[in-house]
């Protein structure tokens, strides 16, 4: 057993060791946070250099690992890690994930590749299989069955000795040398047709040319981005074919300076390219040159087509006037009961101030209306507070701003959400029920939005009990899932069992004609999708609706 075996051994003899190679501190910390709950041992390393030192003396089964650090490079630790112990086991969590990336990943031997943003059971499950595969590979590689043969590939000096015997023996070594080709030959097939499979299997599309920038690798995927076969294009098209006028030379001119990505590499470019039919192709390309011996021999090439994404971005760009148009409708049902709001408090407030007024008008302000005058002021201030407060609740919601993602209190949002319908709820005769747990944890959303969804989720439990119920509002935390629940639950009239599949299609509404375009669902539905999280509903005809939202906590600053 060699060094670095037996200060494996030692260190992990009771649990696993994990060293977390994460600059940001909140995610390092969280992510600690999870695998020591799970019993592992784990070391934090904040730098590249840092990582290294920590390797240098101490021995790990798992190395969970950033690419971008503030001292250097995440493959170059990787590499060094991988020469000098190549037995640690190592997956690569970023938040730049790109296909160049993961295969020069893949190349140093990497168990698993996992872009951010991922969810807590994401990261163990990648982390338990890590474990078990290294175990299997350790067991594998030292408890070799008996007359297991070891197979090689022929080395240059074998041969060179071979032909130096004797004579007589040339058929016997002519069939070996021959045998250990064929095995080398087989092992290159295999690899060859490995790669080539890789290639052609991608989703993105992967185009190669030589150092004269003819075409030499077009994969399927290209050819169906830009309606070229492989035969028309391979050895016969230039690369700068491919873009409009002047547009190779801009790629050109970004890939070889330093500022995107580094100096003959270019990361997430957009560009329009040309199809076969003279089309405008919107894409996102990432480059690397490539060298043999620092002489340049040729570039590699990863596109991926943005037209489906440009289609829903201008789809969304179509929806926003109506989507604003909806939340001035949800606004005008509000203010009818927010005026009522507001009206008695302010009756309120004039009519202590005009007692006060006819007081000082007598010229008779002794101590005891001195005392009056303070209690009326008291309850002034409070009622000016309650209405400001409302009209700051209103005003937010009806906002439209960018959107501003934070630390946001479940708990705050629904009592503001309940705030606002109070009247409502009164005039239609509903009781308001709250079962809020006690310190759940806050997630990570834009306040607006999600408050957005309840109202809407009120406003229909509202719409449902026209001759009066209960509306009941929950909050707690699923431990298990990691995420807080909010639940809306009315004894209204229900939903159909056959409404339900559609009820969050855009204009889609069981409600009379006038009474809803049916995107207030659709809004929904987007709002919480945005915010990773998930909408489900429960209902029963003439018995009532529950809609549960599910929202990711924050954990170490972000979800």
């Amino acid at each position: 057993m060699n060094q670095v075996e037996e200060t494996i051994r030692d260190d992990s003899a009771d649990q696993p060791q994990i060293l977390v190679m994460e600059d940001e501190s909140s995610v390092a910390q969280g992510l600690q946070m999870v695998l020591t709950e799970e019993g592992y041992g784990v070391d934090l390393a904040m730098t590249g250099q840092s990582a290294l030192d920590t390797l240098s003396h101490k021995g790990f089964d798992l190395l969970v690992a950033d690419l971008r650090l503030p001292d250097m490079d995440g493959m170059e630790v990787i590499k060094r890690v991988k020469g000098e112990r190549p037995e640690t086991g190592v997956i690569v969590i970023t938040g730049y994930a790109s296909v160049p990336s993961a295969v020069e990943a893949m190349k140093t031997g990497i168990v698993d590749y996992l872009p951010k943003p991922f969810t807590e059971d994401e990261f163990k499950a990648r982390v338990e299989r890590a474990l078990k595969e290294k175990k299997h590979v350790h067991t594998k590689e030292h408890v070799k069955p008996p007359g297991t043969k070891e197979e090689k590939l022929i080395q240059k000096r074998e041969v060179i000795r071979v032909l130096k015997r004797a004579p007589e023996d040339d058929d016997f070594h002519t069939a070996l040398i021959e045998e250990k080709w064929m095995q080398t030959a087989e092992e290159l097939a295999k690899t060859f047709n490995f790669q080539k499979n890789l290639i052609e299997s991608s989703i993105d599309g992967i185009m190669a040319c030589d150092k004269d920038g003819k075409i030499i690798i077009f994969n399927k995927s290209l050819e169906k981005m830009l309606g070229y076969s492989q035969n028309e294009v391979c050895g016969k098209v230039s690369f700068n074919q491919f873009f409009q006028v002047g547009d190779a030379e801009k790629f050109k001119e970004k890939l070889y300076s330093e500022e995107y990505g580094g100096k003959s590499r270019l990361f997430l470019f957009e560009t329009n390219l040309v199809s076969k039919t003279g089309d405008r192709i919107p894409a996102q390309l990432s480059a690397t040159v490539m060298f043999e011996e620092d002489e340049e021999i040729g570039m590699v090439t990863f596109l991926r087509d943005l037209r489906e994404i440009r289609e829903l971005e201008q789809e969304f760009a179509d929806q926003a006037p109506l989507l604003q148009q909806h939340r001035m409708i949800s606004l005008g049902r509000l203010s009818a009961s927010v005026v009522h709001e507001i009206n008695n408090p302010l009756a309120g407030i004039l009519n202590y101030l005009r007692l006060m007024i006819k007081i000082i008008n007598r010229d008779s302000l002794g101590q005891e209306h001195i005392e009056k005058f303070q209690r009326y002021l008291d309850i002034v201030e409070s009622e000016t507070s309650r209405c400001s407060k409302i009209a700051s609740n209103l005003l937010a919601f009806s906002r439209k701003s960018k959107l501003e993602f934070s630390e946001v209190s479940i708990h705050e949002l629904l009592e503001k959400s309940i705030m606002l319908n109070q009247h409502k709820l009164d005039l239609q005769n509903i009781q308001i029920r709250t079962e809020l747990e006690e310190k759940i944890p806050a997630v990570w959303g834009d306040f607006n939005q999600i408050q957005q969804c309840v109202i809407n989720l009120i406003l229909n439990s509202i719409d449902a009990m026209p001759d009066g119920g209960t509306l009941t509002m929950e909050s707690s935390f699923n431990r298990e899932k990691g995420v807080v629940e909010i639940r809306v639950e009315d004894t209204g009239c229900g939903i159909a069992k056959e409404d339900l599949p559609n009820i969050f299609d855009p204009f889609f509404t069981t409600k009379k004609e006038g009474k809803g375009i049916g995107l207030g669902l659709s809004t929904v539905y987007g709002f919480i999708d945005r915010h990773k999280g998930i909408i489900s509903v429960d209902s029963k005809l003439g018995k009532g609706t529950v809609f549960t939202i599910q929202l990711p906590i924050v954990i170490g600053g972000r979800p």
